[in-house]
């Protein structure tokens, strides 16, 4: 099964923002008021943007089809292929590894804040059985060693069994040859590059800053990103993360270049 090709695509009356799963899309659903599966645009193996709801009733169950029906098509993207779109396009990207890291995350923490799931995995590691790991809640610090220490004993368990299947993950899907597509189809036309890595998403698109905890996109706990690390070392990992990300590396080193560029001029 290869893993589902998924862009997200937001807009209002002033600007449009395209970005993946995972690359500030939750800080996108606050912003636009927009539904979690709401904005997916699913990309077909022929290079097709095909809607949703229209992909997942007719082509799910045969992705290999050729030729899409027009009217199933997603308009918007090909109007912006076509230079018809007159409004700013910025497009958020980030390091595919930071982004790796973060979707391990944000599964380990939805894992381990099911009480059964906790209970199961926290057996022999007490520190960890009264910690809230709920996703976008304000967390509490780790800082305590022996915490950190069962921490990366719980992520080591975690990754050696989340990694054996869901590489297929949507939220791992590549993204960021699309945007080359745009670029090199509208010759960079009214659009922005936005790493999210090394820029606020508010500061680029210059909003007022959102509280991200209230608006339910706040990052994954950052105090368990470490842990990710360290099962992906203890599961010799690291190899197999650098091959897979392979492709997405080099569209983030042309991206990142673009980006440092456009970013000189304002």
């Amino acid at each position: 099964m290869n893993t589902e090709l998924k862009i997200r695509y937001y807009e209002d009356k002033e600007k449009v923002v395209i970005t993946a799963l995972k690359v500030g899309s939750r800080w996108c659903d606050g912003h636009f008021n927009a539904k979690a599966d709401e904005p997916e645009i699913y990309i077909s193996p022929f290079n097709n943007y095909v809607d949703k709801e229209k992909f997942e009733k007719k082509y799910k169950s045969s992705p290999d089809i050729e030729t899409i029906a027009k009217a199933d098509l997603f308009r918007p993207i090909y109007q912006i292929l076509r230079g018809q779109e007159k409004r700013p396009i910025y497009l958020l990207f980030r390091n595919p590894r930071k982004r790796a890291i973060a979707v391990m995350n944000h599964f380990f923490n939805n894992w381990m804040s099911k009480k059964d799931n906790k209970s199961v995995m926290c057996y022999d590691l007490p520190l960890l059985k009264n910690y809230d790991f709920t996703p976008n809640k304000k967390p509490e610090v780790i800082d305590n060693p022996e915490f950190i220490r069962q921490l990366n004993k719980a992520a080591t368990k975690f990754i050696s069994f989340y990694t054996e299947t869901q590489f297929q993950d949507p939220h791992f899907g590549p993204y960021m040859f699309f945007y080359q597509t745009l670029l090199n189809t509208t010759k960079g036309k009214n659009i922005t590059l936005v790493d999210i890595d090394k820029v606020r998403i508010e500061e680029a698109l210059r909003l007022a800053s959102d509280d991200l905890y209230k608006m339910g996109g706040m990052k994954s706990n950052p105090y368990t990103k470490s842990a990710m690390q360290v099962g992906i070392t203890r599961n010799n990992l690291e190899g197999p993360l650098t091959s897979y990300l392979y492709t997405e590396n080099f569209h983030y080193n042309e991206l990142s270049l673009l980006f440092d560029k456009q970013k000189s001029l304002t």
